[in-house]
């Protein structure tokens, strides 16, 4: 058996070698130690392709040609580490969805100013306004060079005392709806400065519930007159004394009047606020410092 598998590897190897390279094959038999065996043998073609010599080894580096790419590879980190150093000093990449910075500023308006502090990421901000109320929203961002600018910002502002708002102020509420836009300009490095106006609208469920409030304080009083009214006029039938002459009729004509007059007026005055909102703009100054 291991015969027959010298035999066949001799013969798989000249095959090999003859589809690689042209060449005649010859067959013989020999026998050694009383064992026969059939030996193959080829012989290139003359003129055929002889196979290509393995290739010099290379070259040894002369001392002046390893200084030369030492020089190189020292050159190239130097130039990496050039580019990470002004990234780093120019500030966060814009290709970058998360910035965080803090600032501290002043709001103002007419005749009054606000403290404020703040923190935001790139779309989303907080702030803290001291003893008024704070707030949470989100904000749109374009970035152009060293100015970043946010054309609308959207948020609810949360108030500390809801007899203290910041526009419309004869309507309590415990919140509004906050719209901003400004920019940001740097300043150096990761300091910034921003402009910002901001609008405080009151929130629809406290306007409505101030209108509820109102209309109800207006019942109230126009029942209050008309029972007025109405003893008047019944102690006059009576023949009692009584220190003008009362018309019933008339008086609750006026008593009508004058508690519709009360309830359109508080009602249109309530819904106007958000129109009282939108003329009262804050002006934000702030420093900001961005990581």
């Amino acid at each position: 058996m291991s015969q027959y598998r010298r035999s066949f590897a001799g013969l798989a190897s000249s095959l090999l070698f003859t589809a690689v390279f042209p060449t005649v094959a010859r067959s013989e038999e020999a026998v050694v130690n009383g064992q026969t065996y059939r030996v193959i043998t080829a012989t290139p073609v003359q003129g055929a392709p002889l196979p290509e010599p393995p290739p010099p080894p290379p070259r040894p580096k002369t001392l002046e040609e390893a200084l030369a790419d030492l020089t190189e590879q020292n050159r190239q980190l130097a130039a990496s580490i050039d580019r990470l150093g002004r990234s780093i000093k120019e500030g966060p990449d814009e290709k970058r969805d998360a910035i965080y910075g803090v600032g501290a500023g002043v709001l103002v308006t007419t005749g009054q100013a606000q403290l404020i502090l703040d923190a935001n990421l790139k779309y989303v901000f907080a702030c803290y306004y001291p003893r008024k109320g704070e707030c949470l929203g989100a904000v749109s961002t374009i970035e152009a060079g060293q100015v970043r600018y946010h054309p609308i910002g959207l948020g609810i502002f949360r108030y500390d005392d809801r007899n203290d708002p910041l526009s419309a102020e004869f309507l309590p509420r415990g919140w509004d709806f906050m719209v901003t836009s400004g920019l940001d300009i740097r300043l150096m490095g990761s300091l910034f400065l921003r402009f910002q106006v901001a609008w405080f609208f009151p929130n629809p469920f406290d306007v409505q519930s101030y209108v509820q409030d109102r209309v109800k304080e207006d019942l109230a009083e126009w029942e209050r007159q008309h029972n007025r009214n109405y003893a008047a006029a019944r102690d006059q039938a009576a023949g009692l004394d009584t220190n003008t002459p009362v018309d019933f009729a008339e008086a609750e004509k006026e008593n009508v009047k004058h508690i519709s007059h009360a309830i359109s007026d508080h009602t249109s005055k309530a819904w106007g606020s958000y129109k009282k909102a939108g003329q009262k703009p804050w002006f934000q100054l702030e420093l900001r410092w961005e990581f």
